[in-house]
């Protein structure tokens, strides 16, 4: 049987152990090993198989499958096969709800093959799955054409068998096959409207448009709060679209006492697929006897920050999904999404398709979405553990401490929330957090002493347990002011902004007491104290101008 196999690898590092074929950004690189059987992986997670009665590949692999359907003139995008018929096998797992099936296909305009299509289910039972034929293009008596499922399709938990028989001529390519358009980049790319990659084009695009009716949302939700006040400028994004899982594994860890479930969820339907497929993380205990705490974990805007939490990036500060699994609670992180600091700039590709949303409302949404995930007795079924709703937390560092504020204040479902080190003072948040794009509308209320969102207000109006971490004396003066000290801590991080072995075992001592757990997080580093009042940061602040006086000094008499 002739087989190929797709690794799917992650962008911008050769990574090694169990995560590396769990990236949505993957290069479809197809090869062949001698020493294993090979197999087609795609990012649906099921194997795709080349049948027996077709001839092996004639080495024009190296695009195969990979959402670009090349052209009559590239053969290296396609299969090709010298005989008549070629049989494709696809197992789809019982988390998949499959809509849509296609693939493409170079033949005769002529003749056309016969494309049919079979569902089996596990007890063997099978029915067969119309589809349809679309020409794309021609060149001479070549056709490029795709067959597809008509709408209402719904398959999960069996085998999907594709049969194809050339009819005249006896060479064709067989190309892109997917799984609800997964993978595909469609026609166009980018769309050709104009995109805004700094706040001044925002305002030159988009201002005389949208500022006026913000001001006017912004100024009828303040009466509210400032909770109100966020929802109103965080319109924009299109949520309408359903969640999918599109890739699904589970790596146990029996030494560490976790299970990792990678996955890949389906979160948009823009035809960018950096832009709709989100990869996501769920560590849970190995062997939870009872519904889990859990606790979300998002992270700072790089491509591979989903990874922090996870340990993976050998950033131990937070690496603490592992930690909590292993005392019964669950963690969820994910990969936000990037808004400059390497390529490829994917803020610059989100705003052509949300110009009106940065990416605060793409990435709260995400966080709505995989805790949508995660309290589906569904998914929880399959995946073998149950969250109890009323154990639930999110704690972020640096913009993802913003994110846990914003999440943790508009989503009722976060029962503790904790962020660490953010880093604006209020009446910075305006220019601030519009000139990097998280929240563009703030640029319409950016004015001459403008605080329209000070975080001591939504601290005051969680009214739920919260641990926040500031980075400076000003701001753990500002954020201590009017709270209810029954229900927030609010402390400082003398080494800036940094998480310290100190503060990750403070911030996961806050979520055991919250959800009533007998346990103490591990601090292998140097113990020092989060002071909860400015006074207690003058001997670090001290300290530091020593320093920057013998610097200084030193400097100055080389």
């Amino acid at each position: 049987m002739a087989r190929l196999v797709v690794g799917l690898l992650l962008s911008g590092a050769a990574w090694a152990g169990n995560l590396e074929d769990t990236s949505a950004y993957a290069n479809h690189l197809a090869f062949a090993s001698g020493r294993v059987d090979p197999v087609l992986r795609l990012v649906n997670g099921a194997g795709l198989e080349v049948g027996g009665a077709s001839a092996a590949p004639m080495g024009s692999v190296s695009k195969l499958y990979d959402g670009n359907p090349g052209t009559l003139q590239d053969a290296r995008s396609w299969l090709e096969f010298d005989g008549d018929r070629a049989e494709l096998t696809v197992d789809v797992p019982r988390w998949r709800r499959v809509r849509n099936v296609s693939f493409t296909a170079a033949e005769s305009a002529d003749e056309p093959a016969s494309a049919s299509m079979v569902f089996e289910v596990a007890s063997g039972a099978a029915a067969e799955v119309p589809l349809e034929r679309r020409e794309l293009s021609r060149k001479g008596r070549m056709a490029m054409v795709e067959y597809a499922t008509r709408d209402g399709v719904a398959l999960s938990d069996g085998r999907l068998r594709v049969g194809y028989r050339v009819i005249g001529l006896r060479a064709a390519r067989l190309g892109e096959f997917t799984l609800d358009g997964i993978g595909r980049v469609r026609q166009g790319g980018v769309p050709a409207r104009a995109t805004a990659r700094t706040i001044g084009q925002w305002k030159e695009l988009f201002a005389a448009a949208q500022c006026a009716d913000v001001r006017d949302r912004y100024v009828q939700a303040r009466s509210g709060g400032a909770t109100a006040a966020l929802r109103s400028l965080l319109a924009g994004l299109d949520a309408d679209f359903s969640t999918r899982v599109v890739y699904w594994r589970q790596v146990p860890d029996l030494e560490g006492g976790y299970t990792t479930h990678s996955l890949i969820l389906a979160v948009d339907d823009t035809g960018n697929r950096l832009i709709d497929l989100v990869r996501a993380w769920i560590v849970v205990p190995a062997k939870p006897r009872a519904p889990v705490a859990l606790v979300v974990l998002p992270q700072e805007s790089d491509r591979n920050a989903g990874l922090e939490p996870l340990g993976v990036l050998g950033e131990r500060e937070m690496g603490v999904a592992g930690e909590l699994a292993r005392n019964g609670v669950a963690a969820a992180t994910f990969a936000s999404i990037e808004m400059g600091n390497g390529a490829p700039r994917v803020g610059d590709y989100f705003f052509a398709y949300h110009p009106f949303a940065g990416s605060t409302a793409k990435d709260v949404d995400t966080v709505r979405r995989l805790l949508d995930l995660s309290l589906d007795p569904a998914f929880q079924a399959l995946a073998g553990f149950a969250v109890d709703p009323r154990r639930v937390g999110i704690w972020g560092f640096s913009y993802g401490a913003w994110i846990s504020l914003v999440a943790g204040a508009l989503d009722e479902r976060f029962t503790a929330v904790a962020f660490s080190h953010f880093a604006y003072r209020d009446e910075d948040i305006a220019p601030g957090l519009s000139a990097v794009l998280y929240v563009p509308q703030l640029a319409c209320l950016d004015g001459p002493g403008a605080a329209p969102l000070p975080v001591s207000q939504l601290l005051r109006e969680l009214a739920k347990p919260v641990f926040a971490v500031a980075p400076d004396q000003h701001l753990l003066a500002s954020w201590r002011r009017g709270i209810d000290a029954r229900l927030a801590r609010v402390v400082a991080n003398p080494y800036g902004h940094l998480v310290t072995r100190s503060e990750r075992a403070a911030v996961l001592d806050f979520f055991f007491r919250t959800f009533s757990i007998d346990a103490r997080a591990a601090n292998a580093g140097v113990v020092h104290k989060l002071p909860d009042a400015p006074s207690g940061l003058a001997p670090f602040v001290e300290r530091e101008n020593r320093w920057r006086t013998r610097l200084i000094d030193a400097m100055s008499h080389p």
